[in-house]
C-alpha cells in the first residue's frame, strides 16, 4: 500500500512539474484554464494521498496561475516521502542492473537512475524538481 501511494505521489509530483512548465509558456486562455484545472486536480490528489496530517501542498495565485508552496515549510513531510521513494526507486534499478544479462537494458536502467538521481538531488536541496522562484 505504501509503495502504491509513493508511486502515486511521484506521478502527481511529475505531473505538477510538467503543468508548471507549461504555464510558463505562451498559452491561449482556454489552454491556460485547462492546465490550471489539471494542476489543481493533481494538487488535490497529493493532498488526498498525504492525508489530513499534512498541510495543503500548493497554492495557486489567481493572477498568474503559478503554483508555489504555501505557508511555512508546507512540503517538508511530502518531500521526505518523495526522497525516500526516489531512493527506493534507485535501489530497485540497481537491483535490476545486477540481474539482467542484457547490456541494452543495463544502459536503460543507468539512464533511469541518473534521471531519478537528478530529481532526488533537487528534492534534497530543498525544492521540488523544476520549481521556479516566483
Amino acid at each position: 500500500m505504501l509503495d502504491e501511494n509513493l508511486a502515486r505521489l511521484r506521478a502527481n509530483r511529475n505531473n505538477i512539474h510538467r503543468y508548471r512548465r507549461q504555464l510558463n509558456t505562451k498559452l491561449s486562455d482556454i489552454e491556460r484554464q485547462f492546465i490550471e484545472r489539471r494542476l489543481q486536480e493533481e494538487q488535490s490528489a497529493i493532498a488526498a494521498l498525504s492525508g489530513p496530517h499534512l498541510p495543503d501542498p500548493f497554492c495557486v495565485t489567481k493572477n498568474t496561475g503559478r503554483a508555489f508552496p504555501c505557508g511555512r515549510h508546507p512540503m517538508s513531510d511530502v518531500r521526505d516521502v518523495l526522497i525516500r521513494g526516489s531512493k527506493k526507486i534507485i535501489r530497485h534499478y540497481e537491483f535490476l542492473i545486477s540481474r539482467t544479462p542484457n547490456e541494452r537494458e543495463r544502459e536503460l536502467y543507468h539512464r533511469r537512475i541518473e534521471r531519478e538521481q537528478r530529481l532526488l538531488d533537487e528534492l534534497v536541496q530543498g525544492g521540488f524538481p523544476g520549481q521556479r522562484a516566483a
